[in-house]
């Protein structure tokens, strides 16, 4: 939801810097085969929520109101190629595939197969992630190797079924030698901000104790 945006973006990036710190003390991230325990690896991270199915580039009386993932995708090439020596990755904070009819007509696959080819390396569930019911957070949450449809994960530590984690607590990823911790919580405004249906046996915690329980 758009309220939300600025608590998202805090949270994800927050529970980020947190795993991050924990991982590679002492400073923001080490190279693996860094001479020197000092030699800091610059990052730069794109961050994305709520984009409901903004799968097309969009304007509003002549002004941009949705990007569109072709045009993200050409500007995180460019950060790629034009700045070699970062380590450049994608991350999203939730409410990706529900919104748009672009999107809605398949239940977020096409979304996924965009989010896929821009290349995002972990998202976070948001409270639309769970409209379409569960069958399809199945289909989000497994890999597409599994018959899912991201190639990423989605990871949160405070959604539970049943009395177990309904998506991996977080995942550790690889760039340049350098190992990122990556952990995501997801808003339990979830329970009511979604169709009761689509979460039976669903319970969301306090995101702030599963974090410190994680890290």
């Amino acid at each position: 939801m758009m309220k939300l945006k600025s608590s998202k973006i805090v949270t994800f990036l927050l529970t980020f810097i947190i795993l991050i710190s924990q991982i590679f003390t002492g400073s923001f991230a080490f190279a693996n085969n860094a001479n020197n325990i000092n030699d800091k690896v610059p990052f730069t991270i794109f961050h994305t929520n709520d984009m409901h199915g903004r799968l097309a580039y969009e304007e509003y009386k002549g002004t941009p109101s949705s990007y569109g993932s072709a045009r993200e995708k050409t500007l995180i090439d460019n950060e790629k190629q034009n700045n070699s020596e970062r380590t450049v990755i994608a991350l999203d904070a939730g409410d990706a595939f529900q919104g748009l009819p672009i999107s809605n007509q398949s239940k977020g696959e096409d979304m996924a197969k965009a989010m896929n080819k821009i290349g995002y390396k972990a998202m976070t569930a948001g409270n639309h992630e769970f409209d379409f019911g569960l069958d399809t957070v199945e289909k989000y949450k497994n890999n597409t190797n599994n018959g899912g449809w991201l190639n990423f994960p989605i990871v949160s530590t405070n959604v539970y079924k049943n009395g177990q984690r309904l998506f991996k607590p977080s995942t550790i990823i690889t760039e340049k030698g350098v190992k990122i911790g990556i952990v995501g919580v997801t808003t339990p405004e979830t329970a009511t901000k979604t169709n009761p249906v689509g979460i039976k046996g669903v319970t969301f915690t306090k995101p702030i104790p599963e974090i410190m329980l994680k890290t």
